[in-house]
């Protein structure tokens, strides 16, 4: 969630792209929040040397 900047910052440190922004993506609560997309691929992972 785009409020959640701890979660992000884990995210990113882990190698994580932001690569897009869903609106009212998800109802938590009985709201719908907002979600950010991210993703990583087994390219990243062996750049980073990592065998994943």
């Amino acid at each position: 969630m785009p409020h959640n900047h701890a979660s992000i910052r884990v995210l990113e440190k882990a190698g994580f792209r932001k690569e897009g922004f869903s609106r009212n993506y998800l109802k938590i609560n009985g709201n719908w929040e907002d979600h950010f997309i991210f993703a990583i691929t087994q390219e990243d992972l062996r750049q980073d040397g990592c065998q994943g």
